[in-house]
């Protein structure tokens, strides 16, 4: 039996144990992993998966169960590093501080915004003149560091990715060391984000990536922080509005093509809400612009992103009314599972096309309370018109992002759910192919 055990510190400075081991014959009669974790101090859970079989079998990469239960434990303990878990637990009592020689750890990972704000918080500072409201926009994180022998750009898992990218790198290079700006890698298409083709050009190798872009067009860097400037942690010592300044100040003494500072909105929330509506963006960021992240809270070393309470992200919603369907015997619909067991998980989602035909469009889980699911985990009672609330729809299949039930509407009739014009538009965009031919 092989084990290894991990410790990480969690948000409230306690240490938690992370331990797995394979069993060679379990009591299922394979092999097991076994994983228990919890407090240091406090009670433990304990889980397991049973290997049954190896993969690949006939080919020459084949495994047996066996060898493919230390490949699973493998995988599962570089996943636990990955998110801050150490071998040594004196590793994790030990202070942060970067050292500008050394590639960044990869543990390391900077804040995001809370999921949503208060009206009464959004109000205060409204009131008090310290909300600024910039564009959100649909992309993917990446952290610029100059250390003191170069810059590089990293995805949000610390991965260097600079060879994706030269153009960004060449505008940026004058950066003084000690450096590091946060922002979004952008894919920008008839003044839109693109999303899909910005995550294909992300998730590339470095030639393809570089193919890509030839053919398509670049990508941009919408930076919308700094973090250290010269070797000075900004996030925990200045405000939102002076680090913009400052950021501003730097940037602007550049001769910059892809890189941009991130857009404020100098708008009261509702207006500015309107206004992303309009022009179809992803949303905003609330930030205090006089507040001050906190130690620890700006950036931890365990992995997972911490929401100071200094800024707030908050997305445009969008209705429809649609014909929703639960049938899972035939396979329209789906079952829950715990303490949803027998209950309605999520139903699908329709309109009707110019043909009369309808066309599936989403499923739909979300929004539903405990009563809802029993109720509607009659399938005899289907089909009914649906109210669905949701934050965007994606390019080619029209589904709909984050869907979430609202309510029953009995006034609708299912014919009265034709398709939708938005749909219409967002199925009519070309994909584009994920390789370049």
């Amino acid at each position: 039996m092989k084990s290894l055990t991990l410790f990480q510190k969690n948000k409230n400075n306690k240490i938690q144990e992370w331990k797995i081991w394979v069993i060679e014959n379990g009591a299922s009669g394979f092999p097991e992993v076994h994983i228990l974790h919890g407090l240091i101090d406090g009670k433990k859970q304990t889980t397991f998966d049973v290997i049954s079989s190896g993969v690949n079998e006939g080919k020459a990469n084949a495994t047996t169960a066996l060898e493919q239960a230390y490949l699973v434990m493998e995988r599962k303990i570089t996943k636990q590093k990955e998110q801050g878990y150490s071998e040594e637990q004196s590793n994790i009592e030990q202070s942060f501080s970067i050292d500008w020689t050394k590639p960044l750890p990869k543990e390391l990972c900077f804040f995001k915004p809370k999921n949503s704000i208060e009206d009464k918080k959004l109000k205060e500072l409204e009131k008090a003149k310290r909300s600024r409201l910039s564009v959100k926009r649909d992309g993917l994180c990446h952290i610029l560091y100059v250390s003191d022998f170069g810059i590089d750009l990293l995805s949000r898992r610390m991965d260097v990715v600079s060879d994706r990218f030269p153009h960004l790198i060449s505008e940026l290079k004058s950066l003084p060391p000690k450096t590091i700006l946060l922002g979004e890698i952008i894919y920008e298409k008839n003044g839109r984000d693109d999303f899909k083709t910005c995550c294909s050009i992300c998730r590339s190798d470095a030639e393809v990536a570089k193919q890509k872009q030839d053919s398509l067009g670049k990508v941009k860097y919408y930076v919308f922080d700094l973090a250290f400037y010269k070797g000075v942690n900004l996030l925990t010592t200045t405000t939102f509005g002076e680090r913009r300044d400052l950021l501003i100040n730097l940037l602007k003494q550049m001769n910059l093509k892809y890189t941009i500072i991130s857009e404020i909105i100098n708008k009261p929330f509702e207006d500015a809400m309107e206004e992303v509506k309009q022009r179809g963006l992803e949303g905003l960021v609330i930030w205090d612009s006089n507040g001050i992240m906190e130690e620890k809270r700006a950036f931890t070393l365990n992995g997972k992103s911490d929401r100071p309470n200094v800024l707030w992200k908050s997305k445009p919603k969008f209705e429809l009314d649609a014909i929703a369907r639960f049938d899972p015997d035939n396979e329209i619909g789906e079952w829950g599972n715990g303490k949803n067991k027998n209950k309605m998980k999520s139903v699908f989602i329709y309109q009707i096309n110019d043909d009369g035909k309808e066309i599936f469009i989403c499923k739909c889980g979300g929004g539903f309370t405990d009563e809802d699911r029993e109720k509607y985990s009659n399938s005899k009672i289907f089909p009914l018109v649906f109210q669905i609330e949701f934050d965007s729809i994606i390019s080619k299949t029209g589904s709909l992002r984050f869907p979430v039930f609202i309510r029953e509407r009995k006034d609708k009739n299912i014919n009265e759910c034709v398709l939708d014009d938005r749909i219409i538009a967002a199925k009519s965009i070309e994909e584009l192919d994920d390789e370049i031919e």
